[in-house]
């Protein structure tokens, strides 16, 4: 699955200044907090089970389908391709035959707005198909809440790039030693609260 999430670097107040210590981070829009913000994009690649695959690090105001030619390009390089599932926001002709060049299969939420088919049958499976797509973008959406509940993803506090990106990997790799550990010891991977309880 792939989707993003931002990284606050500074709210409408203090962009000015903060724009003169991060000469990369851009302003961008969050559609789940229905905001504005000044700062960079997280955008990860995660497996089933929860498992950070792959992940890239972008200015705000770069569109998910340019840093998704970079993941899909990536990940179209193991030997075998397994489906890629995302949100509206990857959707396109251009990526799926990019990903499907080499046996890859990029499949995208049905949107809202399109009208249902008339027949019956097709009907209920569009309706399965929209429940079942929901059930699975959940995981990249509880690997995302966890970041940002538990690591404070979303606002890393830095005063420069570097920091930035330090800061963003770092919590990534706590995220993932976190996941390793529970899977080492039998337990839900995803559950990192259990681990300092």
């Amino acid at each position: 699955m792939v989707d993003s999430a931002p990284i606050t670097i500074a709210e409408s107040p203090r962009w000015k200044s903060a724009r003169m210590s991060m000469w990369a981070a851009e302003a961008g829009y969050s559609p789940s907090k229905r905001q504005f913000f000044l700062g960079f994009r997280l955008h990860a690649l995660v497996s089933n089970t929860g498992a950070i695959c792959d992940f890239v690090l972008s200015p705000a105001n770069v569109g998910e389908r340019r840093v998704a030619e970079h993941l899909l390009d990536v990940e179209s390089d193991r030997e075998k391709l397994r489906p890629m599932l995302a949100d509206n926001g990857y959707c396109g002709d251009r990526l799926a035959n990019l990903f499907g060049r080499k046996g890859g299969q990029l499949w995208c939420a049905l949107r809202r707005s399109q009208p249902p088919d008339s027949e019956r049958e097709t009907l209920k499976e569009e309706i399965a198909l929209r429940a079942w797509h929901r059930g699975k973008r959940a995981r990249i959406e509880s690997v995302f809440g966890s970041l940002s509940d538990q690591f404070q993803m979303e606002e890393t506090r830095a005063r420069s790039v570097w920091g930035a990106m330090t800061r963003v990997v770092a919590k990534l790799l706590a995220y993932m030693i976190g996941y390793r550990i529970n899977q080492a010891l039998g337990r839900q991977q995803t559950a990192l609260k259990s681990l300092y309880r």
